[in-house]
């Protein structure tokens, strides 16, 4: 998981594991355990998609910004902090979270 590598540090990981099949769940809850960051695990009772599913993780969230890693995504150790501070210095202003999505395809 290329979250566990960022070099900033102060930011929360939301996943939500939209998956009817939960052959994989014990493996999530595995490696969400590991990390030191503040996390959530919110399992969807039916499989609802990307979009839903990042609106439920964005209705915890607590943080001041907003990004998305989707199971098949990476990220390179800075992306954090280089985006933090691309936003800060060109005053862009975002949602807030930070979110891990673990989505299958629903049409499967």
């Amino acid at each position: 998981m290329s979250i566990n590598k960022q070099t900033y540090k102060n930011f929360e990981v939301i996943i939500i594991y939209d998956d009817i099949d939960k052959s994989e769940l014990g493996y999530v809850k595995k490696i969400i355990k590991k990390p030191k960051f503040k996390k959530k695990l919110i399992i969807n009772n039916k499989v609802i998609g990307a979009g839903l599913s990042r609106n439920k993780g964005i209705k915890v969230s607590n943080g001041e910004y907003i990004a998305f890693c989707d199971a098949d995504d990476l990220w390179v150790k800075d992306k954090l902090k280089l985006q933090l501070k691309f936003m800060k210095k060109k005053i862009f202003f975002f949602l807030t979270l930070i979110t891990l999505s673990l989505t299958q395809n629903p049409k499967k």
